[in-house]
């Protein structure tokens, strides 16, 4: 028995993608409020096992796998790998699931497009928490992330995979232990039919992102953060980002000032979402949807 249900689902051009279901449990059950977890870039729903194991026991929690990653069909026409199909697929599941009241919660990528649906269809969202996104984006930040996404060597065991991840997010997770480098590469990486460790993703992922076009859709979302409903918003930075700077966490607040904000000590880009003043801030926020 597994600690959720598989949940497939249709794209509106035919694809099958996969999303993790937390059941609530306990005096949870009887929820109506549901909680989507939505990954980054080259993220997929095991990011968000430890929190949605957490909260279970109030709400109901899924977790996405976007095409093109984990358990979801690859498109084998890389310009689909944008934040409109994203959001597509998306609804597609909040329809087929017939789900309500949402709260999203969105690293990265996955805050991109908390962002775009919450401005888009106010009508069924209750909260909203960001990690680690802003409506402006570090260029140095960006930059990096471009510099291994769909690029990264092949890797022969586990222990080479580890020594990847680490060489790409050393220093956004300082403090990670063996034990900690070990799941984070798993939530990475999938064994291949002769045990192999291989990327979880299609490599096909990065043409958009870094393309010139991809590269201007990320410089206008003001608009979409000043177009957000009126619900509790909380955002979560890493102290190290170098994606998000606290100059532009400032403005977020002077234009929102009922924004809640957590800074997670000895975090670049982005946190894990099990650090505690993570969990807390987002138990905090939670109460108030």
């Amino acid at each position: 028995m597994t600690d959720f249900a598989d949940v497939w689902y249709k794209s509106s051009d035919g694809l099958s993608l996969y999303a993790r279901d937390y059941k609530p449990v306990g005096e949870a059950a009887d929820t109506d409020i549901t909680i989507v977890c939505i990954p980054g870039l080259t993220r997929n729903s095991a990011d968000f096992h430890e929190l949605a194991l957490h909260l279970q026991h109030s709400y109901r929690v899924i977790a996405v796998d976007l095409r093109g990653r984990g358990r979801s069909s690859y498109d084998k026409i890389s310009s689909n790998y944008n934040p409109a199909t994203y959001v597509a697929d998306i609804a597609a599941l909040i329809k087929g699931l017939e789900l309500s009241s949402l709260v999203f919660i969105g690293t990265s990528l996955g805050g991109l497009l908390s962002m775009l649906i919450s401005a888009t269809r106010p009508d069924y969202v209750r909260g909203m928490i960001i990690n680690d996104f802003a409506p402006e984006i570090l260029q140095s930040g960006l930059s990096r992330i471009q510099s291994y996404v769909g690029k990264a060597s092949p890797v022969q065991d586990w222990d080479a995979a580890v020594a990847q991840a680490k060489q790409y997010n050393g220093k956004e997770l300082p403090d990670l232990t063996d034990e900690g480098w070990l799941a984070f590469a798993r939530n990475v990486y999938r064994s291949d039919a002769e045990g192999v460790p291989v990327l979880d993703y299609d490599p096909a992922i990065s043409e958009p992102f870094t393309s010139r076009e991809g590269n201007a859709e990320l410089a206008t979302l003001w608009p979409v953060y000043d177009a957000l409903p009126q619900v509790p918003i909380l955002l979560i930075r890493g102290e190290l980002s170098d994606i998000v700077s606290s100059q532009c966490v400032t403005e977020m607040q002077r234009r929102r000032p009922s924004l809640q904000y957590a800074e997670v000590p000895g975090r670049g880009h982005a946190p894990l979402l099990n650090e505690p003043d993570a969990v807390h801030a987002m138990d905090q926020l939670l109460q108030l949807v």
